[in-house]
């Protein structure tokens, strides 16, 4: 494909073992519908996460990043977050996504 494209996925992930005071986290069915962040109808809240939020990925909801984020407080993903797929036609440069949390 492009022998010179990169792409860069750097995560830290934590994850409480003793009495952390997160909720129990039910599981439920991956949707097969995508959600795209960049639609507000998509956020239970109606907008689009801003920066310094606090956002949550519920169980069961797949979501597609389509957009670059704004700078999250932090994000926890409980379903499944997929960084769409920017196909190019020959001579064009792929595109990147950002995803930006604390």
């Amino acid at each position: 494909m492009y022998e010179n494209s990169r792409r860069t996925l750097e995560m830290t992930a934590f994850e409480c073992i003793v009495d952390c005071g997160a909720e129990e986290i039910v599981e439920e069915e991956l949707s097969d519908e995508f959600k795209v962040w960049s639609n507000p109808d998509h956020w239970p809240s109606g907008a689009v996460p801003v920066d310094g939020e606090e956002v949550v990925i519920d169980s069961g909801v797949n979501m597609m990043l389509d957009v670059d984020t704004a700078l999250l407080y932090s994000l926890e993903i409980n379903g499944r977050l997929t960084f769409k797929d920017n196909n190019v036609t020959e001579g064009e440069e792929p595109s990147n996504l950002t995803l930006s949390a604390g």
